[in-house]
């Protein structure tokens, strides 16, 4: 099925973020596609995940592929923060 992709800002009062709304036609469920977060964009990622009420987070890939890391572990266990904004 065909979708519109829009790479935007998605966060307004930051840095751009590589992200993009994913619409499907005819559909009320839309989507927001994002590489995984590096170390020092976790804060950016549940920003963005709390902005939009991102209700679920699907990832596609394993955080290490033959050991090379491919994002940061952002759902670590505990309190995390960073820009003002608290995650537990």
């Amino acid at each position: 099925q065909k979708y519109d992709a829009e790479d935007e800002d998605l966060d307004q009062n930051s840095n751009y973020i590589n992200a993009s709304y994913l619409r499907y036609p005819g559909s009320q469920l839309n989507y927001i596609a994002s590489q995984g977060p590096l170390e020092e964009t976790i804060g950016d990622f549940w920003k963005v995940v709390y902005d939009h009420k991102v209700p679920m987070i699907l990832s596609l890939t394993a955080q290490k592929e033959n050991e090379v890391e491919k994002c940061a572990p952002y759902w670590i266990p505990g309190t995390y923060s960073s820009n003002g904004i608290f995650i537990h």
